[in-house]
């Protein structure tokens, strides 16, 4: 079987048409000694020939700049590609994306013309993202799809048609050792919405005693016998879209083994309850004046290399002080002002021991964290307020969780719902809203929601023009019947020593404990403070091995005045088995040194960005715990449950093949993977090789394995089915713009630089279809996806795969007015079409591949690769000091979320407030041992 380059296809490799033969090999001296002695570019000399060097000028015959993304890392750094005759041939950076260059713009947003000639002067991408062409053009790529016809591994394979890849996958089939359910069984029947809709029973596990009550149907629909698992896809608004209809909670992303240590704090702590949506932070590089680097290494490896290169340089040549602590010598710390070793896995007791000397030296912003409430902290001058002020009720000095109006026995802030509710509603009624605040939060049950105004007349919080924002603060949106009670979640002491709403107090007491109507109580700050100086400076000092004088040093430089300081530990300190606690202590530190927001300290970033489609079935679509266990409490009848469960982690993907293997907390019958290779990337590569090739009985624990990929990749290898995808060149996406690394608005598009449109009709309806280099679709005309799929040949998109899958199998959302009435959800183009459209690209695609090549589109954003405010405005022209993209938030110290959650396997409470942890402790408590390898 052959899987390269057929001999119909063209060999689009530039490389290909560069061979170094004797003849060549003179041409070349010849030009470089020519250049030398006249003295003109050897550049534009090499454009002459592109059989010498294939990079044309842009300007020649045949010859498109072509803007879009990157997905050589997960930056998504904007790139031009110099295309000629349908063939890529140069990758260079975008000049209009501030990540790989440096300009201002004469207006608020980026135009064309403030780049004089941007195709002749790019920008500068990393190394990495400069060889993309080798990924494109490897001949190694899988051109079609594939069925396994020996065992797991053993390495026979069928080359078959798109058909009958969809048909064996969707409906059933057989391999080597049998039968297997296809994803249309697996999923149940559906209900009249085509909703999954049947319930997982004991038939579908060997542990319904550790399910809610001992009931399977608790784990879920039958729809979450279907896994997904994906690596950095960067199309998520279509593959949620696909599972969420389809009916599986298991749509598994990669981040457990990338950077929950950096996002889960961020939920806890930034939790932005006024939209409950969290925001990253990351330090303002552009203004910065003196910078702590906690084991990151920018200069090497990061989240947007170039720019963090780049600005980083220009920080120390403008006169900035950065302090490197890592335990390595790297080429970051090279060219630190000092470099500070020490003990791997021990930042947390660092930032402990910096915090204690500066509670202890009164360098936090006591006027700014004893400020309650938004409306007062607007009054004083800030954008952000904390919590630190809120009381938390106390068991032996631990937090529990925050004292309600109720508890305090005060007579504001306390009523009934008047009326049942659903999770969906936006206006609450109840019994009175006169005593509560004009807008600010209540908690309804386990709830807690943010309510934007009320209206006293008719009793609501909310109204039908500004709706409240349900579940804020972590918690989930539920519903609730009339009379179940409604109270403000927060209330503070004032310095005369009454207790009151949050909102009613301008200033309240911060460092304080006692005893509230019956309840024991801390500030959260005070549960702050008791931690921190739980131990002295020197004792946090001996733990990770920095002297007492190095960390005053540190915090007294950190904290020294109003200057542009900050901390920040982005792929670095957090990469340990504590990392969370410990990015929860950085984000704390930034906090009450004031920093977040500020300009040259802790700030986040905005996008331009899409908007999913409507989904015209929305509601219950998916129900039950994945198979990680990640966000869920376990709850079931046996006391101590086999395997351990997260509630407070978004997800664990190295617990998702495992559990599959052996069945828990339900047995498995189909996994997919996309843009992720586990048998290569995961820790204990063996493990899951093994849970991939488990047997159970004649058949394989996991009866279906289908890999999406471009690569036959160690994973690929091991799975029943390969669907050939296309390269991040050959398919549309919103890149997340490098987290919070840029401090202005940013939103790039990635769009294909080669391949060919077509316009269709299928059932009827007018569509436009990408094809993607070396694939070809046969006809214009389509009676249904069969018909389509016969069509196809060589590599399809993801997305592609995932709305022509999701009309053969008829789940809802998809095909006939899948984005509503009137609006076909056909093809991906569509989608994408109507994303841009819905979000912040007015005019969509700009009718892109009219012509049916690739870069037709006269839309500026489209032309430009994307949109950019200008990248020198990070400061709030109207408010100064301040970022103008901020956060504008509750800052939480205490995380009532991870205080309410405990170790299953063990029964111990987590800490709400950062906890000094060994990095070698296991699910169980137990230390392991250090292998006793010295890296000092």
């Amino acid at each position: 079987m052959d899987i390269k380059t057929s001999s119909k296809q063209k060999d689009r490799n530039p490389k290909n048409k560069f061979k170094v033969t004797r003849r060549t090999f003179i041409k070349i001296g010849g030009a470089v000694a020519a250049a030398a002695i006249c003295g003109f570019e050897l550049r534009n000399l090499y454009a002459v020939d592109d059989d010498i060097n294939p990079d044309p000028n842009a300007g020649d015959t045949g010859v498109q700049v072509i803007r879009t993304a990157c997905m050589m890392c997960n930056a998504g750094c904007g790139l031009q590609v110099k295309v000629k005759d349908g063939t890529a041939l140069m990758i260079e950076g975008n000049p209009f994306c501030p990540h790989t260059n440096d300009y201002s713009t004469a207006g608020t947003e980026a135009v064309l013309s403030d780049i004089s000639e941007p195709d002749k002067y790019p920008g500068t991408p990393c190394a990495r993202g400069n060889g993309g062409l080798k990924t494109l053009y490897d001949p190694y790529r899988i051109k079609q799809p594939l069925k396994r016809t020996g065992a797991r591994g053993e390495g026979k394979w069928q080359a078959i048609s798109w058909k009958h890849a969809f048909d064996e996958i969707i409906d059933g089939g057989s391999l080597p050792e049998g039968t297997f359910e296809g994803l249309k069984a697996i999923r149940g029947t559906p209900d009249s919405s085509k909703r999954a809709s049947e319930k997982l029973t004991t038939d579908d596990t060997n542990y319904a005693s550790e399910a809610k009550s001992g009931d399977p149907a608790n784990f879920g629909f039958k729809a979450n016998r279907y896994v997904w698992i994906r690596g950095r896809d960067q199309i998520s608004q279509i593959t949620k879209r696909f599972n969420d209809s389809y009916g599986t909670v298991n749509h598994i992303e990669h981040s457990s083994l990338c950077n929950a240590n950096y996002s889960v704090p961020a939920k806890t702590t930034f939790t932005g309850p006024k939209t409950a949506k969290y925001s990253y932070m990351r330090v303002d590089l552009d203004n910065v004046e003196y910078l702590i680097l906690l084991g990151t290494n920018p200069l090497e490896a990061n989240v947007g290399t170039p720019y963090w290169a780049r600005k980083l340089m220009t920080f120390k040549s403008n006169g900035g002080k950065l302090i490197v602590v890592d335990p390595f010598f790297t080429h970051t710390a090279s060219k630190a002002d000092k470099w500070i070793p020490i003990e791997p896995g021990t930042d947390l007791p660092l930032l402990m021991g910096m915090m204690r000397w500066i509670i202890d030296n009164n360098r936090l912003i006591s006027n700014y964290l004893s400020i309650p409430n938004e409306n007062d902290a607007s009054s004083a001058g800030y954008k952000n307020y904390t919590d630190a002020a809120f009381l938390v009720k106390t068991t032996e000095g631990k937090g529990e969780e925050f004292l309600n109006a109720s508890e305090a026995g005060i007579s504001e802030g306390v009523t009934t719902l008047s009326s049942d509710i659903s999770s969906s509603d936006k206006v609450i009624s109840v019994q009175s809203t006169s005593t509560f605040p004009s807008k600010g939060f209540v908690k309804i049950g386990d709830e807690i929601l943010y309510y934007p105004e009320k209206d006293d007349t008719a009793n609501t919080l909310g109204t039908s023009s500004n709706g409240c924002i349900r579940g804020s603060f972590n918690t989930k949106a539920a519903s609730a019947t009339s009379g179940t009670s409604v109270v403000v979640p927060f209330v503070v002491r004032k310095e005369d020593g009454t207790i009151a709403l949050y909102s009613n107090v301008s200033s309240a007491t911060l460092d304080w404990s006692g005893t509230v109507n019956g309840h024991e109580c801390s500030t959260s700050f005070k549960l702050l403070k008791d931690r921190v100086t739980s131990k002295t400076l020197e004792e946090w000092a001996s733990i990770c091995k920095v002297s007492a004088d190095t960390i005053q040093t540190l915090a007294d430089e950190l904290s020294n005045g109003d200057k542009k300081a900050c901390i920040e530990a982005y792929r670095g300190a957090w990469g340990h088995t504590n990392g969370y606690q410990t990015s929860r202590a950085v984000n704390i530190l930034n906090t009450i040194l004031g920093r977040v927001d500020k300009i040259g300290g802790y700030c986040t970033s905005k996008r331009f960005g899409g908007k999913e489609p409507s989904k015209p079935v929305s509601s219950s679509l998916t129900s039950g715990v994945r198979i990680d266990r990640a966000s869920s409490k376990y709850e079931g009848t046996l006391e101590t449950p086999t395997r351990q469960w997260y509630p407070v982690a978004s997800v664990v993907t190295q617990e998702a093949i495992p559990s599959m293997a052996v069945g828990y907390p339900y047995k498995c019958k189909a996994l997919m993977f996309y843009i992720h290779n586990p048998a290569y990337t995961q820790p204990n590569t063996q493990g899951v090789k093994d849970s991939l090739t488990k047997k159970d009985g004649d058949s394989y624990a996991i009866p279906l394995v289908v890999s999406c990929s471009i690569f036959m990749d160690e994973t690929a290898a091991l799975s029943d089915y390969i669907l050939p995808d296309s390269t991040y060149l050959e398919r549309y996406s919103l890149p997340f713009t490098s987290y919070p690394t840029l401090k202005t608005k940013a939103g790039t598009i990635r769009r294909p630089v080669i391949g060919s449109y077509k316009d269709i009709s299928i059932e009827g309806s007018s569509a436009r279809i990408y094809i993607p280099d070396g694939s070809s679709l046969d006809g214009s005309s389509f009676g249904g996806v069969d018909e389509l799929l016969e069509a196809w040949s060589g590599p399809m998109p993801y997305d592609e795969q995932l709305i022509q899958m999701a009309k053969k199998l008829t789940i809802p959302n998809f095909g006939a007015d899948g984005m509503g009435s009137g609006k076909n959800l056909d093809t991906a183009y569509q989608f994408w079409d109507e994303t841009l459209a819905l979000g912040d690209f007015s005019n969509g695609l700009g009718d892109e591949g009219a012509s049916g090549s690739p870069g037709d589109s006269t839309e500026s954003y489209m032309t430009m690769g994307g949109r950019w405010e200008n990248p020198k405005q990070v400061e709030d022209p109207s408010a100064s000091g301040w970022a103008k993209n901020r956060y504008d938030d509750l800052i939480s110290i205490f995380s009532e979320k991870v205080a309410h959650s405990k170790n299953a396997l063990t029964g111990e409470e987590y800490s709400g407030i950062p906890a000094w942890e060994k990095p070698n402790i296991g699910l169980k408590g137990a230390e392991f041992e250090d292998a006793g390898y010295d890296y000092t």
